[in-house]
């Protein structure tokens, strides 16, 4: 696909005719799947992006070195969920 310089790692279909893609280049892209245009470029993770899951009819999750909770017809995130602890207890922390 055009668009992601690194190797893509994760697929979903949003709408009818609407798929993501999640890249080890740090972006989300949503596409137009007859046109292979790009709708919107999702940008905030520091890391590869390794999954991605549709909540609902406008929210996207996505996972990498956080848990970033997307809103994907306005293109922003709304959440950020850290993965990264500071001891072996797990402390995780919300922005």
């Amino acid at each position: 696909m055009p668009g992601h310089n690194k190797e893509i790692k994760c697929l979903v279909k949003l709408k009818s005719k609407q798929i993501v893609s999640g890249s080890e280049d740090n972006s989300i892209i949503i596409w137009e799947e007859s046109t292979g245009e790009c709708l919107h470029s999702l940008i905030g993770h520091q890391r590869g992006v390794n999954c991605l899951v549709k909540l609902n009819k406008n929210q996207l999750v996505s996972g990498s070195e956080s848990i970033k909770v997307w809103d994907f017809v306005k293109g922003i995130c709304m959440k950020t969920i850290s993965l990264l602890s500071d001891n072996a207890g797990g402390k995780y922390g919300k922005t």
